[in-house]
Order: structure tokens, then sequence, then C-alpha cells
């Protein structure tokens, strides 16, 4: 091993810092291509900024959020038969939760992906950060789950889908107050 120190002066009252290396042959460079296009910064955060990603993320965050709310408000949506047993009538509830809230993960999930990937891509096509982004990939996400109701059904989903929007960059995202379309509603 080669010793190196560091951090030692004339003036200095401490001990010095003595690190250690050691030699350049027993350095192993066979890391995989892949772990190094990982610890490359611009690549990180690339993959980071992407739309896809975001889109994926969100609807990851939708999968379990769906099933709470399903287990918040279907907890007692069940008939009860005063007949069966009450560990009969448990089991019943909780199958009945189950599949509730897989289809509120599936569409907490495709909410999610849907929203957060076309805000991101009128983002990134409109090259501006404010509220008309939320209000228009809200809109375009209710318009597309409409679909199958007709065009008034789409209406409805993009009006409320885009005061959801509104609502929730007011709330949470906390945009500035030149960004909102009608003065700030703080």
């Amino acid at each position: 091993y080669q010793r190196r120190v560091r951090g030692f002066s004339r003036t200095s009252t401490m001990d010095p810092v003595i690190e250690e290396e050691e030699p350049e042959e027993f350095e192993t460079s066979d890391s995989s291509p892949f772990l190094e296009l990982l610890n490359n910064p611009k690549v990180v955060s690339s993959i980071n900024e992407s739309c896809i990603t975001r889109g994926l993320f969100s609807g990851a965050i939708g999968i379990p959020l769906g099933f709470v709310f399903s287990f918040l408000f279907h907890s007692a949506a069940h008939d009860m038969n005063p007949q069966e047993s009450t560990w009969k009538q448990v089991v019943k509830s909780y199958k009945l939760q189950a599949k509730q809230g897989v289809a509120n993960a599936k569409t907490f999930a495709l909410i999610g992906l849907m929203w957060s990937s076309s805000e991101c891509f009128i983002e990134k096509t409109r090259g501006k950060t404010d509220i008309w982004n939320a209000v228009s990939g809200g809109c375009l996400t209710g318009a597309v789950l409409g679909v199958r109701g007709g065009p008034i059904s789409m209406g409805v989903g993009c009006g409320g889908m885009a005061a959801f929007g509104i609502l929730m960059d007011i709330l949470i995202a906390g945009s500035s107050a030149k960004s909102y379309p009608f003065g700030d509603y703080r």
C-alpha cells in the first residue's frame, strides 16, 4: 500500500491524516456499462426529467392510493345478511374490498399515468411552467377517460379534471400568483 499524508502543516497542532490507497494493479474496472451509465449525472437527470418516468412514477403511486381509497370508502358497502355468521360476513366484506381495491388501483394508476405524462408533455412543448399545464393535462385526461360516454361526457370530464388541476396546483404545488388565470386565490 501507498501512504499519503493529507492535512498536515507546520502550524497545525493536529496529527496528520493518513490515507492508505491500494495500488492501481488491484483496481477492478469490470463494472457493467449500465452502472457506469447510472453514475453519469447527466443521464440520471435526463431520466428524472423524462415525461415517461414521471408518468410511470405517478401510475405506480396511484396503485396503493387506489387500494387505500377502496378500503376507506367500500368498507361497509355490502349487504349484510343476519342469517350468516359474523365471520362469513367479514370474509365476504374483505373479498368485496379486495375486488374494489383492484379496480380502484387500476383507475388511479391510469389517471396518474395519463395526467402526469400529458402535463409533462404539454409543459415541455410550451416551454413554460404555469397553471395552464395542469389545466390542459387535466382536461386532456378527463376527455380521454370520457370517450366511451360520448362528447358530453368528454366535456364534463375535461371541465372536472381541469378544475381539479387548478385546485391541486393552488393547494399543493403553490404556483406563483402571476400564473393564476384570474388572480391570486390564496
